[in-house]
């Protein structure tokens, strides 16, 4: 608090107007999140929701300080695609050696397979798949020569991914594909992106023949829990027969206790004692915060894609669009590993885009297109 407030006199530019432009839709979500603090019963645990979204606010007031030498390719998701690539040779490297020490499969897979580095695979899973939309991109659109390292570096995310499992990850894959395949129809041919157009190809053949094997074969169902989509609808059905507020929701703090007597009363007694949510981000939030709460939700997602959806930023549109995949099976903004990767893309992507609101390369981009 004390930071906020000596903001505007701390005499490096801070800009109350640039924080309002920047973050309107993340202030309105604060405001229903603390809104839901006051008719909820659980007090300490409606402060601890607050407390992991207030990441949202953290970045937002770092992007109200003008920085014009900031550039995201270089200074952002370069090195973040070279995190995301260490942090995958480190997983497959710790699999390599448990199975040689345990002769267990189970350890190249899921929970598992990410244990070493101490993330959730779900969204250790979107990271990487950012990082292939990022590279894609850059390959298909800069006009410097790709460096060779570039497609081995896609098929070792691609194994990666196939790895981490999950269908949810596919689907958001899948639509990342069908751009850059369209991409290729519709635009001109160079010898990359012939190159460009094969690996995309291969990719969408091997994600549906993952998924199939997946669905044939039993070993692979059963591996980290894939075969979860009866709990999650049993989770979804419960959270909104047990909101007996719609408009306003059970309070910020009270989901938990709410949802847990919901279940224990519907024989659900281990989902209870998991003390699980709605594994849905647009379920839970009406289900805390009401119609109000879907309402941010729907702002914070919605607003960067309409506006770059205005002047065609494509790589903006691929990278928050999954989010509102994953928003459909898990509360993205429930865990620090959603909620500042949400918050850091969504800041870099809107600054980037009231700084230069119609830059010469989207244009560009999209007349190749």
């Amino acid at each position: 608090i004390a930071l906020v407030l000596l903001m505007p006199f701390s005499g490096f530019g801070f800009s109350l107007k640039a924080t309002l432009r920047n973050g309107w839709d993340i202030l309105f979500f604060m405001a229903v999140l603390a809104g839901g603090l006051t008719y909820s019963s659980d007090f300490a645990l409606g402060l601890r929701q607050i407390e992991t979204s207030i990441s949202l606010l953290g970045l937002l007031f770092v992007f109200s300080f003008p920085n014009s030498k900031l550039e995201i390719t270089r200074d952002v998701f370069l090195p973040f695609a070279g995190g995301v690539v260490l942090a995958s040779m480190i997983c497959l490297s710790n699999a390599v050696y448990s199975f040689v020490v345990k002769n267990d499969i189970l350890v190249f897979f899921f929970d598992q397979f990410t244990e070493i580095i101490d993330s959730h695979p779900t969204y250790f899973s979107y990271y990487v798949i950012f990082t292939i939309t990022f590279l894609l991109f850059r390959v298909h659109f800069e006009p410097i020569r790709p460096s060779r390292f570039a497609f081995p570096v896609f098929v070792f995310l691609f194994f990666i991914l196939v790895l981490l499992g999950g269908q949810t990850i596919f689907i958001s894959l899948l639509l990342i594909i069908a751009f850059f395949l369209l991409s290729f129809l519709l635009g001109e041919r160079s010898t990359r992106d012939i190159w460009l157009f094969g690996f995309s190809f291969t990719m969408l053949i091997a994600l549906f023949a993952v998924v199939g094997l997946m669905q044939t074969r039993p070993e692979f169902i059963t591996i980290g829990d894939r075969n979860d989509y009866w709990e999650r609808f049993q989770l979804w059905t419960a959270a909104l027969e047990a909101n007996v507020h719609w408009f306003v929701g059970v309070g910020t703090g009270d989901y938990n206790q709410v949802l847990g007597s919901f279940l224990r009363s519907h024989g659900f007694e281990e989902y209870a004692s998991r003390s699980l949510n709605a594994h849905n981000q647009f379920i839970q939030i009406l289900f805390s915060n009401g119609i109000l709460g879907l309402l941010g939700v729907a702002r914070l997602l919605g607003r960067p894609l309409v506006l770059f959806m205005r002047v065609r930023y494509e790589l903006g549109i691929l990278a928050i669009f999954p989010f509102l995949v994953y928003g459909v099976t898990e509360v993205f903004l429930g865990r620090y590993q959603g909620v500042v990767f949400f918050a850091l893309l969504h800041q870099l992507f809107l600054n980037e885009y009231f700084r230069n609101k119609m830059l010469p390369i989207w244009r560009e981009n999209s007349a190749k297109i």
